[in-house]
């Protein structure tokens, strides 16, 4: 990824507290959508839609991807990178 399209990505996730939420329990290490909404409170459809948004913006993946239940999703590498910058930002 290019300096600009992270500080866009970087702008979209803080936009979102919901994006944030989700991207910071992942950080945490794989986890599937259930943990995620008890972890952040949030319900379970939002949480699947803010993973394939974050999927989409290459984030995050799942490593399960032909399960309906148990997905488990991860960081990506450039996930873990943005995750780390968003740490800096808000500390």
């Amino acid at each position: 990824m290019e300096g600009q399209d992270r500080f866009v990505v970087l702008g979209k996730v803080l936009a979102s507290r919901r994006r944030l939420s989700v991207l910071m329990e992942l950080s945490k290490g794989l986890r599937i959508p259930s943990q995620i909404a008890k972890a952040t409170g949030m319900g379970l459809p939002e949480v699947s839609r803010v993973l394939r948004e974050l999927q989409e913006m290459g984030l995050v993946e799942c490593k399960t991807p032909d399960l309906v239940k148990g997905r488990l999703y991860q960081l990506t590498n450039f996930g873990r990178e943005i995750v780390s910058t968003l740490k800096r930002i808000i500390e």
